[in-house]
């Protein structure tokens, strides 16, 4: 550090020192409190004595009320700066306490998804477990789907009461979403969309049939468009989006996934041209209210995914016109 800056920061902290600022205190208070005393002595008394001249034992008092507002002043201060201490403390020790809360709920977390990821092929056995469905059905009972719908056509399991694959399936999906979500800390980088999104695109695109299509719209201007993400838990709510789509969208023909910039984010939307979600059970998905196989998991994962960055997640659908899911996602960290 160069000596001019050093001298400067030498002198910042001495001039932040407790006493030193007590003593600033305890002068601008006294010398303050002087000039008002006799500013008022002297107006109350100019009307009266004309030239009131030297005060005397009223100089006097002015002196002492002064010295005690003073002393009032800095005692005060001191009294503030404990209390600030004691806060600090208290808040610092609640923050302790709450990161060795998340840390033993991550740990619990990760124990549990490495005990159902272990269990899964010992319950359904390991060629279930390994040949996973490409997406999740999201009805009851045990009929099949119809064989002209897109759910056929790229070959989504459906549950019926043999339909192990499926349940391996949806064990795995909560195991792995709770080993991400396990994690101490959410490691945020700085990811270009077009990566992501054009992966898992491609990935169902050729499985989609002829009949049925998966784009990506990016709007940068030119630029790509980039934002502190964490990879892995955005191509998971990408993922659980689409599959969203495959498993309860109906006889969808178009899938697009768009992402733009807005002031300070980057919207990612996924709409399709399915069935939609009746209100009340688009009501009860956003309020957290659903329940049952019908609910899936896909919408919920994916919102608390992108709260988890510190974005936003919406969800809009009408019967017979198809669902949009709107993700935003901050470019700030």
């Amino acid at each position: 550090m160069p000596r001019p800056s050093r001298v400067i920061f030498l002198a910042k902290v001495a001039l932040g020192h407790p006493i030193v600022r007590d003593a600033r205190r305890f002068l601008v208070v006294f010398v303050l409190t002087v000039m008002a005393g006799y500013g008022a002595a002297l107006v109350l008394l100019a009307p009266t004595r004309g030239d009131p001249g030297p005060l005397g034992p009223l100089a006097s008092g002015i002196i002492v009320a002064a010295l005690a507002a003073a002393t009032l002043a800095v005692r005060a201060g001191r009294a503030v700066r404990r209390e600030q201490a004691a806060e600090f403390t208290r808040m610092a020790r609640r923050l302790g306490e709450e990161k060795t809360g998340r840390s033993d709920l991550g740990s619990s977390l990760r124990r549990l998804a490495s005990a159902v990821e272990r269990a899964v092929p010992e319950i359904f056995g390991q060629d279930d477990a390994v040949s996973e469905p490409v997406g999740v059905w999201g009805g009851s009972g045990g009929s099949a789907p119809d064989p002209r719908s897109p759910e056929a056509r790229i070959g989504i399991a459906a549950p019926t009461s043999e339909g192990d694959p499926w349940r391996a399936r949806r064990l795995l999906r909560i195991a792995r979403a709770a080993a991400l979500f396990g994690g101490t800390d959410l490691e945020l980088k700085p990811v270009a969309f077009a990566g992501p999104c054009a992966e898992v695109i491609e990935e169902y695109r050729r499985l989609a049939g002829p009949d049925c299509e998966i784009i990506y719209i990016e709007d940068g201007g030119g630029n790509w468009l980039t934002a502190p993400i964490n990879r892995p838990l955005f191509v998971l709510a990408l993922r659980e989006l689409i599959e969203n789509v495959l498993a309860h969208g109906g006889a969808w023909g178009r899938i697009s996934v768009t992402t733009e910039p807005v002031e300070d984010a980057i919207v990612l939307r996924v709409r399709d041209d399915g069935r939609g979600i009746a209100p009340e059970v688009l009501h009860e998905i956003l309020s957290g209210q659903a329940s049952g196989l019908r609910a899936g998991l896909g919408i919920p994962l994916a919102r608390a995914i992108v709260e988890a960055h510190g974005g936003t997640f919406r969800l809009e659908s009408e019967q017979g016109h198809g669902t949009t899911a709107t993700l935003r996602f901050p470019t700030h960290r």
